[in-house]
């Protein structure tokens, strides 16, 4: 897996029945301005959120979530933690929640 630069935050999606089904396994990596998700067998990485010009990034976590055994992540950055379906990218599987202090 190659990235522009080292990932301050590496989480393993655990996807059990990923190689019974042909599937694949997912990490999500965290570093700079955003988080991307590397396919385990084939090493393709893809955008999964970026983080506005506007503020200082202070990324802290990335959470692996399960509903139904579908992915989710909860993405958590200076005061904010990003929800985010892993599996539907529409505007309503997507929402933040903000903190008064850093997670």
């Amino acid at each position: 897996i190659s990235v522009s630069e080292s990932p301050t935050l590496m989480t393993l999606i655990d996807s059990s029945g990923a190689y019974s089904a042909g599937g694949d396994n997912l990490i999500c990596l965290g570093y700079g301005r955003q988080f991307d998700l590397a396919s385990e067998r084939s090493g393709e990485v893809n955008r999964l959120f970026h983080l506005s010009e506007g503020i200082k990034p202070h990324l802290v976590a990335a959470l692996d979530l399960y509903e139904d055994e579908e992915p989710e992540l909860l993405l958590c950055y200076n005061n904010t933690c990003h929800f985010q379906k892993i599996s539907d990218h529409s505007a309503n599987a997507e929402f933040d929640f903000h903190w008064n202090s850093i997670p």
